[in-house]
């Protein structure tokens, strides 16, 4: 599928991100439990290593709700992209 830059159609996923309350028992559970290399830690988060994506599992914080997840894709046109999404009303220009 071709790539076009004012979208997200054709951009591989490469992160996926997720919010829990307790990294410790997070940690044991992805990386001994599943298996997924954990390739490090900062600032609350781990990020582990999948088949070309990575997992990154954040402490949530305040408000935010458990299990939530954040979608990265490789959007190297940004600001096309965001145009975009902010024509059909998804972002705030």
């Amino acid at each position: 599928m071709a790539c076009d830059s004012a979208t997200l159609a054709g951009r591989p996923l490469t992160q996926v991100g997720l919010s829990v309350r307790d990294l410790d028992r997070s940690r044991q559970f992805y990386r001994d439990v599943l298996g997924l290399p954990l390739l490090f830690e900062a600032n609350g988060m781990m990020f582990f290593q999948l088949a070309g994506l990575r997992l990154m599992v954040g402490k949530a914080r305040g408000e935010q709700p458990i299990g939530g997840s954040i979608l990265y894709f490789d959007a190297p046109d940004f600001d096309s992209a965001v145009d975009a999404l902010a024509l059909l009303g998804l972002v705030p220009r």
